[in-house]
């Protein structure tokens, strides 16, 4: 958990970077954070070479999935860090965004919840919920704490 947390903070420092630069930095990045995650989640579910053999493709498409709403919120922040002087039109816009992002997510943890439980038991559905929220609750907080407040 120390390196995903690590990773995290290193993201943040890292935003002001040049925009090509950037995305090929967030690349990596995320390259880096799924390697942890998958680390994290092998140590802590403990599944069994044929659950292993079940549950790994179904973690993969969720990463899939899950990126595309990451790849929308971090359009969505740099939207935010570039716009100098925001209006009540754009904050209200901007707010929506995150909020309907915030959704996705969650229903995307739901489908892959129910998919794990279905295929697997609900168990292990539980417990892998429960370290994937948890890894993205690290993550949220990062991000929280290295935004500007909305002026």
């Amino acid at each position: 958990m120390r390196k995903l947390f690590a990773l995290v903070v290193i993201a943040m420092v890292a935003l002001p970077v040049a925009a090509s630069a950037q995305e090929s930095y967030l690349e990596v990045l995320r390259q880096d954070v799924r390697a942890e995650k998958t680390a994290i989640i092998t140590e802590h579910l403990k599944l069994s070479d044929a659950d292993s053999k079940t549950f790994w493709p179904i973690q993969r498409q969720y990463e899939l999935e899950l990126a595309k709403i990451q790849d929308a919120r971090i359009a969505l922040i740099k939207e935010f860090l570039e716009t100098e002087t925001l209006t009540a039109e754009q904050a209200k816009s901007m707010a929506q965004r995150a909020l309907k992002l915030e959704g996705e997510r969650t229903a995307l943890k739901r489908k892959y919840f129910d998919q794990i439980s279905k295929k697997m038991s609900p168990i292990i559905a539980a417990r892998y919920l429960q370290l994937e929220s948890y890894i993205l609750t690290l993550i949220d907080a990062q991000i929280q704490g290295n935004m500007p407040a909305v002026q």
